[in-house]
């Protein structure tokens, strides 16, 4: 049997596990939205390039070359290639489903919250923590399948000690080892 220490712990540790997904699903997905942006800003200029040409400015040499009509030629290539790319990158796929992870997860956190806010006033876990709790973790299983199946190591690490700080252990209530 579980001491009641390591019930409380179980509890702290999964609170703070779900803050650590919601902020690294959400850090993904800013990084996912900013290329498709990037992706998007650049298709844009270079599809518009063919009016640009006409401006006098793009007839500047650089050493007895071209710099509009290579810089031209250059970025509607890009652009072309972008434009085929993009479709088999499959950013929008990835950023909708970063996105219900961080809907997942923060809805978790938030019950999560309540939960240790209860535990921190009522100095004990409740059974209707405790089934909140549990049903929570099935929730949560249920979207593991859906978490990167890579994940970046060194984000992880940065946001549990950003985590850590945010929610020491030492801030949560811990029962009387006597009454353990």
């Amino acid at each position: 049997m579980m001491s009641k220490r390591a019930e409380f712990e179980g509890i702290y540790n999964e609170f703070r596990t779900t803050e650590l997904n919601k902020k690294y699903y959400g850090i993904k997905a800013k990084k996912i939205k900013r290329k498709l942006l990037g992706m998007d800003l650049l298709l844009a200029f270079f599809a518009g390039a063919s009016a640009v040409s006409s401006y006098p400015f793009w007839a500047v040499s650089v050493l007895n070359v071209p710099v509009g009509p290579t810089l031209l030629a250059f970025g509607s290539a890009l652009a072309v290639c972008l434009g085929i790319a993009r479709p088999y990158l499959k950013l929008e796929d990835e950023h909708a489903r970063l996105a219900s992870m961080i809907g997942s997860y923060s809805a978790i956190n938030h019950v999560m919250q309540d939960i240790v806010q209860n535990i921190k006033t009522q100095e004990e876990i409740s059974d209707e923590s405790s089934a909140i709790f549990k049903a929570l973790r099935q929730v949560k299983g249920a979207t593991t399948a859906q978490e990167d199946t890579v994940p970046d190591q060194k984000l992880i690490k940065k946001l549990q000690e950003e985590v850590n700080r945010m929610y020491p252990t030492s801030s949560f209530y811990y029962p009387d080892k006597r009454k353990t």
